[in-house]
């Protein structure tokens, strides 16, 4: 893409300071250097459970379904998320628990939420969710499920106290105007849903 200029090597966070904090999310003020030399104030949302500045907090897991005579489909779920005051459609995702791999925890949380048993084909880098908000960042988890496995002949959830999820089968061809419908009929779509649905095939 190019050098970087002297400008924009400039720019920098020059301080955090943690203003207020609950067990998972702290308000953290930041003071950075813009573009022109000046200190600047920002203020951001971040998870207590970072391990560091660099590390990506959590894995969101699409996934391929595979079985003899089966439509290219994916699998989606559906929850109620209190900040939004409304159900969502999103893929299967978590937080990526101490020492484990992107991968490790996309095919945990796969089994956790869903019930099924996969096979990972490719990890994203870590991605922004909304740089202006978090420093948030996630890892986009290929993975693809066999339905003929033997594995997953009877997928069961494993779901903690506080999750209440429905899980669903959509074919690709048809993910566009079922993430319309939801959204249609007051529901909210996890936004790296919407853009895979946009060239799913």
């Amino acid at each position: 893409m190019g050098t970087t200029s002297s400008t924009e090597s400039a720019q920098t966070v020059l301080e955090r300071t943690v203003v207020a904090s609950t067990r998972w999310l702290s308000l953290v003020t930041l003071t950075y250097r813009d573009a022109k030399g000046e200190s600047r104030k920002w203020d951001l949302v971040s998870r207590t459970t970072k391990r560091s500045p660099t590390a990506a907090d959590a894995v969101a897991i699409f996934v391929k379904l595979r079985g003899a005579g089966k439509e290219a489909s994916t699998m989606l779920v559906r929850q109620f998320r209190p900040p939004v005051n409304a159900y969502t459609l999103e893929l299967p995702a978590g937080l990526i628990d101490e020492g484990e791999t992107p991968a490790q925890a996309a095919l945990r949380e796969l089994l956790e939420e869903t019930g099924y048993t996969g096979t990972v084909d490719d990890v994203s880098p870590a991605l922004a969710m909304s740089p202006g908000l978090t420093d948030e960042t996630i890892h986009l988890v290929h993975v693809s499920v066999d339905l003929d496995a033997a594995v997953n002949a009877n997928p069961k959830q494993a779901l903690e106290d506080t999750e209440d999820i429905e899980v669903s089968m959509v074919s690709l061809r048809d993910l566009k105007q079922t993430l319309t419908n939801h959204a249609e009929g007051g529901g909210v779509v996890f936004a790296a849903l919407w853009w895979l649905a946009m060239d799913a095939k």
